[in-house]
């Protein structure tokens, strides 16, 4: 089995229905494009966090590029409310959380892709991707249209092509920022 050069974390914790996020569909459609091999991975709160490890264990390697992380629509799974009835909801995941298995799970999970690959930097691109305290445990912030920035990144990560449009939060992270409409031919794609 070919191993990706990205892989992408998305869920939209939902007990009920099981959609799929439409962004990170045509992020990894636009890579696929220029010729990058991309998984991604749904449904991350069907997974306990051991199975979510086992599955990124046979995706990750030493030339994976980037594990990428859209974390707008997750739920804290590891803090479920049960009402008297039964009926089990889950909270809003605290702001900056790599799965909806709980914040804690941030540093061990780093850790692991980083055994795999310690070049390979998490990015967090979505709508909670902004140059904020609570996005630290992050590499990457990817702002604004990732459409256009991942290409960009992909190539920097790959071909050691300048990084453009970006500079180092106080914070610790590099924020790739800038990228536009303007800069996205939406009828081409």
């Amino acid at each position: 089995m070919q191993k990706p050069d990205i892989i992408l974390l998305t869920d939209q914790t939902d007990t009920v229905f099981l959609n799929k996020l439409l962004g990170p569909h045509k992020v990894a459609h636009e890579l696929r494009k220029a010729g990058y091999h991309v998984v991604v991975l749904n449904h991350l709160h069907m997974f306990s966090y051991d199975e979510l490890c086992h599955v990124m264990a046979n995706l990750l390697s030493d030339r994976t590029l980037y594990v990428g992380i859209n974390n707008f629509w997750y739920k804290d799974i590891s803090n479920a409310i049960v009402a008297e009835n039964g009926h089990v909801t889950f909270p809003i995941i605290p702001k900056g959380s790599f799965l909806p298995h709980g914040k804690d799970k941030n540093f061990h999970f780093k850790k692991f892709i980083k055994s795999f690959n310690p070049k390979c930097p998490i990015v967090l691109g979505g709508p909670d991707a902004s140059d904020v305290e609570w996005n630290k445990d992050f590499d990457i912030v990817q702002c604004g249209y990732s459409d256009v920035g991942v290409l960009r990144l992909a190539s920097h990560l790959k071909n050691n092509t300048p990084l453009e449009k970006n500079y180092k939060s106080i914070y610790g992270f590099t924020v790739i920022n800038g990228d536009t409409p303007e800069e996205y031919d939406i009828a081409a794609g």
